[in-house]
């Protein structure tokens, strides 16, 4: 009896390891939207990241919530809701990743128009305005909600200039967070400052970096040994490579990400090893332009991997096996084998059809 007792708790650990070892290849993927009706929004799958299958766990409803920004913790998640000036909004909610459930804490105003990128650490979350040329940041409260406004920078030196508008479009930390970045699309600059631990930001010595006039600077990423910065502009097409050392960046390389003139470059992203970087085009020939990374950190194009229509964000799988492209004007994502030794993408033909997806984070 007490050797079948002990044989029954044998298999049941037996079996209880194996689920767990099935587990281990689960990931939760969020995905934010642009909204044409009340029930859409924000829509949580499980993902298998070895079989790139996919399972919807739950809607959120929320208008446009067009960017997503996950806490440390994977715990809270925090949405801008991309609309004009008077109705744009920023939302807080705790997260569970097991059940795809987001429960609201707050929301508060972004003052300033149709937001489009969220970045959060642990105390502080920031909002760029696209429409408002501006940056605004909170701190987060005690239940890690949206707290006190902290600041609203504006980023337009020359008040209504309808010529040449401020028009922030992401902010991201340096590699050792002691530093916020902020592209400026509209003024072809990257803003920089310095992190003060009170939570204030001030301008750092190195207070802008310029772009060349008419790129529009969009998204930035550094390379894994944090020496590198990578930068995809939007209306050139163009990819900017800078040397990162001391706080400051040096311009090292241009290459051309859009070789037809789309005018519509989008996201990017290097891949975990640091030997690729990926970018999308936007607007002709939609798809993902593959960069080799070479031992000094400069960029060799060697590839180009078509799309479906309007790929603005997508992500590369932890693993680093799969990246998925948020096709917003196909109502998809759209599903890439990667090869980790050539870089190069094949199409697995796995489609998760959602209404205008926009943008892909993953919580474990």
């Amino acid at each position: 009896m007490k050797a079948n007792y002990l044989l029954a708790l044998l298999l049941l650990g037996l079996v209880t390891n194996c689920q767990n070892s099935k587990n281990k290849t689960d990931l939760t993927m969020i995905v934010g939207t642009y909204t044409d009706s009340p029930e859409q929004g924000i829509s949580v799958y499980h993902f298998d990241e070895e079989t790139a299958d996919a399972t919807l766990l739950s809607t959120t409803p929320m208008v446009n919530p067009s960017y997503l920004s996950l806490s440390s913790d994977h715990k809270h998640l925090y949405a801008v809701s991309e609309q004009d000036s008077a109705d744009a909004f920023v939302s807080a909610f705790q997260f569970d990743a097991s059940t795809g459930i987001l429960e609201e804490i707050n929301s508060k105003p972004t003052y300033g128009a149709y937001p489009c990128n969220i970045t959060n650490d642990d105390s502080r979350i920031y909002i760029s305005n696209y429409g408002g040329g501006s940056l605004c940041y909170y701190e987060k409260d005690s239940q890690e909600g949206l707290g006190e406004l902290v600041e609203v920078i504006n980023f337009n030196d020359i008040p209504n200039d309808t010529v040449n508008p401020a028009h922030a479009h992401c902010a991201y930390f340096s590699p050792d967070s002691t530093q916020l970045f902020v592209n400026n699309l509209g003024k072809d600059l990257i803003h920089c400052f310095d992190r003060a631990k009170d939570g204030k930001l001030t301008p750092s010595k190195q207070s802008t970096v310029e772009i060349t006039s008419g790129y529009g600077p969009r998204h930035s990423i550094f390379s894994p040994n944090k020496t590198k910065m990578y930068l995809i502009n939007e209306l050139s097409g163009i990819l900017d490579v800078f040397d990162y050392k001391d706080k400051t960046l040096t311009h090292l390389q241009s290459i051309a990400c859009d070789s037809v003139g789309g005018h519509g470059s989008a996201d990017i992203h290097i891949s975990n090893d640091g030997c690729f970087v990926y970018a999308s085009n936007r607007l002709k020939a939609d798809g993902i332009s593959i960069f080799r990374v070479q031992p000094d950190g400069l960029l060799t194009k060697i590839a180009y991997q078509k799309t479906g229509i309007h790929p603005r964000n997508f992500i590369l799988t932890p693993n680093n096996q799969y990246l998925l492209v948020a096709c917003r004007d196909d109502n998809q994502i759209e599903i890439y084998k990667r090869n980790s030794k050539t870089g190069l993408l094949t199409d697995t033909q796995k489609r998760i059809k959602l209404h205008k997806p926009v943008c892909i984070q993953w919580a474990q």
